[in-house]
């Protein structure tokens, strides 16, 4: 006889809603494991370009620059990695 056979309807769903939840979790984390993957690849393709290439954030943050964009612009990593892309291109006064 089946393991379920014995449990009642409300059992049943209770389950079914149990693994619903995890398999949305599992969902999750493969999408958040892909997003890392992909943000990867890009940095290791951005990396050997003799282009300038930064990736940046929503907010206009820095997040990677390229050796070619920091000896382009003559910034060390750490000058410019991190840094508001804009405040830190833009000459001042400029917008």
């Amino acid at each position: 006889m089946a393991v379920w056979a014995n449990k009642t309807k409300e059992d049943l769903i209770h389950e079914i809603q149990e693994l619903k939840k995890q398999l949305d979790i599992l969902e999750i984390n493969d999408g958040i494991a892909s997003e890392a993957t992909s943000k990867e690849n890009l940095i290791n393709t951005l990396a050997g370009l003799k282009l300038f290439g930064i990736i940046m954030a929503l907010d206009g943050t820095i997040v990677y620059a390229n050796a070619f964009t920091h000896a382009l612009c003559d910034y060390k990593p750490n000058e410019f990695n991190g840094k508001d892309c804009f405040a830190r291109l833009l000459p001042q006064g400029e917008t």
